[in-house]
């Protein structure tokens, strides 16, 4: 007897709302008869009681189907069936899954030396479609089953090859550990992270259209891994946009369509969808404005807005690998943001969506002011207070023409609020404009007291007071 979906060593299967998991398991066999299949599943060598498994064969093919099994593990299931070796499926846990998709900081890119320790609650299923305790890097190709991962080389099948090429490997730490880490720390139960990122990529290539050929594309290959699995997730983990800069403005629509295709072909419409604003970016010829980078953040912030159960945690403030990376320090730090939203989304009681931009006004001045020097900008989703460590930066007047002033002396954080103080202008602020991150290499500090920082947006008109009120 073999597998071919629905169950695997070392697989974390999802949980339901009953803190339970099902799962139906499909394979070849010898037996060409119609032939009942023995289920047995235990822990520590006994057999857990109202734990349901039947199945059958027939025509060299079985299938079997597991109920009823318990948040938690391990577990190893048998099948039996007539004089065929048993099959021993072992290491199974139940707990939350979730696919990893995007590009490069998604696929990882920071230094290994800096990458936490492997957790044995925590599992990957890696390119080569087999499950594993997760240890960094998690996103490597020369095993992977899916051509689109192999660049046109043969893939390795010795295990300890593809085993000693991962330990070699010196960059490649991702959000993904840390975040399961984080996960199984808040919730206690076992975490399953599927690995789908490439770097370099495009929402073009990761087109549904693309689906009918499957491991030959990316979202072939993802959907392809989904249906091996045989199993729902608790959600999708999203870090990609850099390749879209060069031609940002079809980007909302792609994702909306991205997202509900996946949705769709995972028959979970309100599957969640937990994304990464990308981050900074330090231009070679030393610019200051991309405006391409700038509107995919800015898109990205908005996506909330038009696709429901979405969330996008911000990045910008995070350390550097490189012009475009970010450090393996900086992805712990957006695992745990990643993981607010995560459980968020979970419906965990007190926990906080990403934070969002809501109000932004000009403050009366008393005289003898001639124009407002105040600026107040609210925030939704604030844990705790707003703090910087040192002087909070980040924000940016821009004027009717579009330049960015270099005028805010003081910025101050109260609650959910920051309150800019700026010189007094010639003029009055109508047609001006507020930014935060506005320039590709910014310096943004501004965080709650769970460390969820502010995300970028580009520039927002300010509300100005009605003058009888002045």
């Amino acid at each position: 007897m073999n597998i071919q979906s629905g169950l695997f060593p070392g697989q974390i299967l999802q949980r339901d709302a009953r803190q339970m998991a099902r799962t139906r398991i499909a394979g070849r066999c010898e037996t060409t008869r119609l032939a009942t299949i023995e289920v047995y599943v235990t822990r520590d060598g006994i057999v857990l009681p109202g734990v349901s498994g039947s199945g059958e064969a027939k025509d060299g093919f079985w299938q079997a189907s597991v109920d009823n099994l318990p948040v938690g593990g391990p577990y190893e299931i048998r099948f039996h069936l007539l004089d065929e070796p048993d099959l021993h499926v072992a290491d199974v846990r139940v707990g939350d899954v979730w696919f990893l998709g995007g590009q490069s900081n998604m696929h990882g890119a920071g230094e290994v030396t800096d990458a936490l320790p492997p957790h044995p609650q925590v599992h990957a299923f890696y390119n080569e479609d087999e499950w594993r305790i997760a240890e960094e890097p998690l996103t490597l190709f020369w095993g992977a089953v899916d051509p689109v991962h192999t660049d046109g080389h043969p893939p390795m099948h010795d295990p300890v090859e593809i085993l000693t090429a991962r330990r070699n490997t010196r960059v490649g730490v991702g959000p993904g550990l840390a975040f399961g880490r984080e996960m199984f720390a808040a919730t206690g139960v076992p975490q399953g992270l599927v690995c789908c990122a490439h770097g370099g990529t495009s929402m073009d290539q990761w087109s549904p259209g693309l689906r009918e050929k499957g491991g030959a594309s990316l979202y072939g290959a993802l959907l392809r891994r989904f249906r091996k699995l045989g199993q729902p997730v608790a959600g999708v983990l999203w870090w990609q946009g850099c390749s879209d800069a060069v031609a940002p403005e079809p980007y909302t629509r792609k994702m909306r369509e991205l997202v509900e295709a996946v949705r769709q072909d995972f028959a979970q419409p309100d599957l969640p969808w937990l994304m990464v604003q990308i981050g900074r970016l330090f231009p070679s010829d030393g610019a200051g404005l991309n405006p391409g980078w700038l509107s995919i953040q800015d898109q990205q912030r908005r996506l909330p807005e038009t696709i429901h159960h979405l969330s996008v945690i911000p990045a910008v403030d995070l350390d550097m690998e490189d012009s475009v990376h970010i450090s393996a320090n900086g992805q712990k730090l957006a695992a745990k943001r990643l993981a607010r939203i995560a459980r968020f989304h979970l419906g965990e009681p007190g926990v906080m969506d990403a934070i969002k931009l809501a109000d932004i006004q000009a403050l009366p001045t008393a005289a003898p002011a001639k124009h407002s020097s105040i600026i107040e900008v609210r925030f939704q989703n604030v844990a705790g207070e707003l703090g910087a460590p040192g002087a909070p930066t980040g924000f940016r007047l821009v004027s009717p023409e579009g330049e960015a002033r270099h005028c805010i002396h003081t910025i101050r954080c109260e609650g959910a609020t920051v309150r800019l103080h700026f010189k007094h202008l010639s003029q009055p602020l109508q047609g001006w404009r507020l930014a935060y991150g506005f320039e590709c290499d910014t310096t943004c500090n501004i965080t709650d007291g769970e460390g969820m920082a502010l995300p970028v947006f580009a520039p927002q008109p300010i509300r100005i007071p009605n003058p009888n009120e002045e």
